[in-house]
């Protein structure tokens, strides 16, 4: 809606004969949604209908602002090829459904609102009471840009009774929701039996899988003043076949906060084993004092033509910020 708004704003600067080159242009607007939650607005677009040919792409927020500028994205994956071995001692799973996803931006606690996370905090726990694990499954995320609503390991484990096991897993559980600003937020926990494998993952390579996963940064990583200046989101991991690899989308806005984020990750793959390798999701698009877009997008019609409400009163327009 905000974007649409921009569009009339500029048509009807244009009528005014303040830009009068835009009189013989055709001005094509797009509004999308849904694209924090998998950019379905952009995919069901059908751009055979578009006759245009240079795109302002824009942010709206509440349909109340827009912004003219963008944090850059930078997609990040860290890969390890795992020894396998012969598994002994019992099975079990281990799953995080049904977390509150509403806490991407913003948030400083790492694990609320990602179920990846939340499982690294159990395995991390399961670990210092002294049991060994050897993973042989693990699955969670679509999409490195989406955070994680689900996700499940499998592991076998010696040194630790099914009883204790249990008990342990929802004791951390049940502190990590009392650490959320709504416990809700945690989701649920699933432990189940299952039976054992021919072989899993070595205990070494399995502890340096879930110790990246327990370090990788999520949420928050940087703020300045009450705003944020990188984030990061734990978006995508998976144990395919001989080779586990996770997939991270972080957010900044300046390029020294963005590599300093890209350096955390990159230094925490070199410590437990992993490969490291980024691609530029997108560029920054900084902010401007002299912003000619921003200036055009805060142009108010009703200094120039007196337009009255039903009510009486002068019809202001939305705020458009950047």
């Amino acid at each position: 809606m905000s974007v649409s708004y921009l569009a009339l704003k500029i048509a009807n600067r244009a009528a005014h004969g303040l830009f009068p080159f835009l009189l013989i242009l055709s001005l094509e607007c797009l509004s999308t949604s849904q694209e924090e939650n998998g950019c379905y607005g952009a995919e069901a677009l059908d751009v055979s209908k578009l006759q245009g040919k240079r795109l302002i792409s824009l942010d709206g927020c509440e349909d109340t602002n827009t912004y003219v500028s963008s944090f850059r994205s930078d997609l990040v994956k860290c890969e390890k090829t795992l020894r396998w071995e012969s598994a002994s001692g019992a099975a079990v799973q281990v799953e995080v459904r049904d977390v509150s996803t509403n806490v991407y931006q913003g948030v400083p606690h790492q694990e609320q609102g990602n179920a990846v996370k939340l499982l690294a905090r159990l395995l991390r726990a399961v670990s210092e009471a002294g049991a060994t694990l050897r993973l042989f499954a693990l699955e969670g995320g679509v999409a490195e840009n989406i955070v994680q609503e689900t996700a499940a390991v499998r592991f076998c484990y010696e040194g630790c009774s099914p009883e204790k096991l249990r008990a342990l897993l929802q004791e951390t559980f049940s502190q990590l929701t009392q650490e959320l600003e709504n416990p809700a937020q945690a989701g649920t926990l699933r432990i189940t039996e299952v039976p054992a494998p021919d072989r899993a993952v070595t205990a070494q390579d399995s502890t340096s899988l879930a110790g990246l996963l327990y370090l990788l940064p999520n949420n928050l990583f940087q703020a300045a003043a009450g705003e944020m200046t990188s984030i990061c989101n734990l978006g995508v991991v998976k144990l395919d076949g001989e080779s586990a690899w996770a997939l991270l989308s972080t957010r900044s806005r300046y390029a020294s906060a963005g590599e300093e984020l890209l350096r955390r990750c990159h230094t925490l793959a070199d410590l437990t084993g992993f490969s490291f390798s980024t691609a530029r999701r997108y560029e920054g698009w900084p902010y401007r004092e002299d912003s000619p877009l921003r200036a055009l997008a805060t142009f108010n019609p009703v200094r120039h033509t007196p337009h009255l409400l039903k009510n009486g009163r002068k019809k202001s327009p939305d705020h458009l910020r950047a």
